[in-house]
């Protein structure tokens, strides 16, 4: 088929060549033929003119007889001759008289084949074509007298230029198709750089249109560009572009787009809906749930507006689709959980709202309670050890919260130091021992045995999540109830340790609806339990997020009226270094009896309640109330005036860390030795760590307990004289 098609091309090729060449030549021919029969037939015509002149003046001589002028008839061609090397002939009808051919001469008319075939073409005027035993002459005839004038040119000579005039035609005729070939190839050329760059844009454009064609709304017709195989079947099966449109929509589309694609690729509509429009867009997914978007674009319009052809691309926008959804989803998650934080803004200052204002009222209720029995004793302690509980509330409340507050900032930093877990189940025990007692639950503790005791980790959030859970069970245990704390090494591998924690009760147990939420903020399944001070509903949400910071696990298993266990799985690293249990250290009662202390704070009913504590046990005491005074006292006061500087943090003129930098940076021996422990209500470890950074030695978090306070002024100064 391809080798017929380049002959089929060939021969029109060559056609296209020799057709015009022909008609060319053979009009060139016709025109170079007459004009040169027509310069014969002026080169006769002059010819046979002279020859009448020549008659004529033959007879007026021949008239007069003039006897000198021997000039006769048959002289009258003597050595004429004629440039396009012709014959003349005079006759009298019957012989030749003369001729510019001596070889004719004295022979008779009949003798000359020409004059013969000439006679009979004696009417014409024209030059006349004779041919002859071979050879063509054209010949011209006149009268003159009684005399017969006969001009005979050969045809070599009257045609002398046509074969120059023809060959200078072909050669330009050549040239000029060289020309035009090489102009052509040049085009072709030139057509080819831009097919290629056409079809680069086309295959770009590919890329990005999985599916084009064609649609002429006149016609009907249905042309594809580029599809899938898929369409090109239905195309091939279907006739007519609306039949091929409905079937793509039908077979390709995806049944909840089949509707919208219908109504988008509607050709009887398409022309109005397309009027005053670049283009038209509609996103789909296809039978396998890929995202695509067909856009119809007017091809040809005419003059009057009216649409006859529409190009349809489709592309796969699946990516960029779900992209955008996954967007809009992240953008819908983002508002709920906005409206969620809200909510659960609202919420929380709801809930501390209440839980703030029921112990502040407990502590005011008793207060006027205390007033109104001044005398009785009794009433008295039973008053303070009621607004102690509610102050005590609300400081486990504050402590919760700030907690809370750590952990969702991402502030919580795990410790990494070494520890006996033995020591940490032995005080944890006895703090919930005691607890159950006062609420007459048995309490039973039973330590297994484990090969791994001395471990690396954070042994203060390990206490923190034991003491929850365990207080927890006390809290909500029942009369004659009894609780049971564990601890078991699981296993161990690559240098860790894994230890589980357990906590069974036989107290109220929790529904499973509560068990959903349990470990959400402020989670309570009764409300009652926090009118009685029970708690704040924080504990089991620190748990587990402590838990899981410990890379641990958290497992409950509860049931209503039957009690509530839970147990927690926890790796720790195996201290190596560790081997044997160090031996425990006496505890010796520490004392502050005779400590000079320099106590700074600008409030003053705190001022008087560390004053009392310390002068309680025995210290002595110098006071300032704002930075600058502390600094300046110290300035003045002889060194060693002062054991140790106990420093309010916030405070006005000067505040506590700017007058410990000031201190330090005194030209004073003990300046740089001598102890100063923050007193701040700000429980942060930022705020520990700015205050080591402005040279503090310790840190008291409000309010104050003068076991905390004696420990760390003890061991401040031990420090600093060692």
């Amino acid at each position: 088929m391809n080798d017929k098609t380049g002959r089929s091309s060939k021969l029109r090729l060559l056609l296209l060549f020799l057709m015009p060449g022909i008609i060319i030549l053979t009009v060139v021919f016709e025109i170079q033929t007459n004009i040169e029969k027509n310069r014969a037939n002026t080169d006769a015509s002059v010819i046979i003119n002279f020859m009448k002149e020549e008659c004529v003046r033959y007879e007026k001589i021949y008239a007069q007889d003039d006897m000198e002028d021997q000039f006769s008839i048959e002289d009258i061609l003597t050595g004429y001759k004629v440039e396009r090397a012709g014959i003349i002939v005079l006759t009298d009808g019957e012989r030749i008289i003369s001729s510019n051919d001596l070889t004719m001469r004295g022979k008779t008319v009949a003798e000359n084949p020409y004059i013969q075939a000439f006679n009979s073409y004696q009417e014409s005027k024209k030059l006349v074509r004779i041919s002859k035993d071979g050879k063509v002459y054209y010949g011209k005839y006149a009268k003159c007298g009684q005399y017969s004038i006969y001009v005979f040119l050969p045809e070599s000579e009257i045609f002398i230029e046509r074969g120059m005039v023809m060959a200078y035609v072909a050669v330009f005729y050549l040239a000029a198709w060289f020309v035009l070939i090489c102009v052509h190839r040049k085009l072709e050329k030139r057509r080819i750089v831009n097919l290629e760059y056409q079809h680069n844009i086309i295959d770009a454009i590919s890329r990005i249109y999985v599916t084009n064609y064609v649609v002429d709304l006149k016609q009907d017709k249905f042309e594809i560009i580029r599809a899938p195989e898929q369409i090109s079947q239905i195309a091939h099966h279907f006739k007519g572009a609306r039949q091929i449109t409905d079937a793509i929509t039908q077979y390709c589309i995806g049944k909840d787009y089949q509707e919208g694609m219908r109504e988008a690729t509607n050709l009887d509509t398409l022309q109005e809906r397309l009027r005053n429009k670049e283009y038209l867009n509609y996103t789909f997914q296809d039978t396998v749930g890929a995202w695509h978007m067909l856009t119809a674009l007017p091809k040809r319009v005419m003059a009057n507006g009216e649409i006859e052809t529409v190009i349809f691309v489709v592309q796969n926008i699946d990516e960029q689709k779900r992209r955008e959804l996954e967007y809009q989803n992240q953008i819908l998650e983002t508002a709920e959980e906005a409206r969620r934080a809200n909510a659960a803004k609202t919420e929380f200052l709801r809930r501390m709202s209440h839980d703030i204002r029921t112990p502040i009222n407990g502590v005011m209720g008793m207060l006027n309670i205390g007033d109104h029995f001044p005398e009785d004793m009794e009433k008295q302690k039973e008053c303070r050890e009621k607004i102690r509980d509610a102050a005590m509330f609300l400081f486990e409340l504050v402590n919760d919260v700030l907690d809370m507050s750590k952990m969702e900032s991402g502030e919580i930093e795990l410790e990494h130091v070494s520890f006996d877990l033995r020591d940490i189940l032995k005080e944890v025990s006895s703090l919930i021992e005691v607890q159950a007692v006062e609420r007459g639950i048995a309490f039973n503790y039973r330590p297994e045995e484990g090969k791994h005791w001395n471990l690396i980790g954070s042994p203060l959030h390990l206490r923190q999540i034991l003491l929850n859970i365990a207080g927890n069970s006390v809290k909500y245990n029942r009369e004659n109830g009894s609780l049971n704390l564990f601890c078991r090494e699981v296993s161990d591998s690559n240098g860790y340790a894994m230890f589980e924690f357990g906590c069974a009760d036989t107290g109220k147990g929790m529904s499973e609806k509560f068990q959903q939420h349990m470990f959400e903020p402020f989670s309570q399944e009764e409300n009652g339990a926090r009118t009685n001070l029970g708690g704040t509903g924080l504990g089991l949400s620190i748990v587990k997020k402590l838990v899981e910071k410990m890379q641990g696990e958290i497992d409950v298993v509860s049931e209503v009226e039957k009690g509530t266990t839970f147990t927690i799985h926890i790796p720790f690293k195996i201290d190596a270094e560790e081997k044997e249990r160090k031996p425990e250290k006496e505890e010796q009662e520490q004392s502050i009896a005779g400590v000079r202390i320099l106590l700074v704070e600008d409030n003053e009913l705190n001022m008087e309640i560390a004053e009392f504590l310390l002068e309680n046990e025995n210290a002595v005491i110098t006071k300032a109330w704002n930075g600058k005074e502390a600094a300046d006292i110290f300035q003045k006061e002889p060194e060693g005036s002062f054991d140790v500087i106990l420093m309010d943090i916030m405070m006005p003129v000067m505040d506590g860390l700017t007058a410990a930098r000031t201190i330090r940076a005194m030209y004073k021996r003990d300046a740089k030795t001598i102890p100063i422990i923050a007193m701040t209500a700000n429980a942060f470890d930022e705020d520990r760590k700015r205050s080591r950074e402005a040279g503090m030695n310790g840190h008291l978090a409000k309010p104050l307990n003068i076991q905390d306070i004696i420990g760390t002024i003890a061991e401040c100064i031990q420090c600093t004289s060692s």
